[in-house]
């Protein structure tokens, strides 16, 4: 998937660490694996520890190759089979995004999630209560829309 504006910049801070250690591991296979060894709708385990799918087609000669993420996106393998000297190498053309808990929002993600919400959002930013409404809780918020 391609990613939105401002994830990979969220990715890169420090406190993501880990958020951007399980998005690149999502894209690494623990072993060396051709394209030719790939099989249509085959699981592969990422060192993420979650899977990816393959979909293979061979026609007239031809092989087409694209890998499913978690979140249902697919990368066109581009260029398969670069060799390494401790591995191989895909090139595809979108990031691998492993699926995602159902875990519920903060508050904040949730108001900013919300197109009515979005007075409130900037009024909590102003004045400076992210990081609280952020924070653990238990909290309770009657979030005034837009219009009132």
């Amino acid at each position: 998937a391609a990613l939105p504006e401002g994830v990979l910049a969220n990715l890169l801070k420090p406190e993501n660490k880990a958020a951007l250690v399980k998005v690149l591991t999502y894209h690494v296979v623990a072993a060396k694996v051709l394209s030719a060894e790939l099989s249509n709708k085959e699981q592969i385990t990422t060192v993420e520890g979650q899977n990816v799918t393959a979909f293979v087609t061979r026609f007239l000669g031809k092989t087409n190759i694209s890998i499913q993420d978690g979140q249902n996106g697919r990368a066109q393998v581009i260029k398969a089979d670069v060799e390494a000297s401790n591995g191989v190498v895909h090139i595809i053309n979108e990031v691998l995004l492993p699926p995602t808990p159902n875990v519920p929002k903060n508050i904040v993600a949730l108001a900013a999630s919300v197109p009515e919400l979005s007075t409130l959002v900037t009024a909590v930013k102003a004045a400076g209560l992210v990081d609280t409404l952020e924070s653990a809780g238990p909290f309770t918020v009657f979030a005034p829309t837009n219009e009132a």
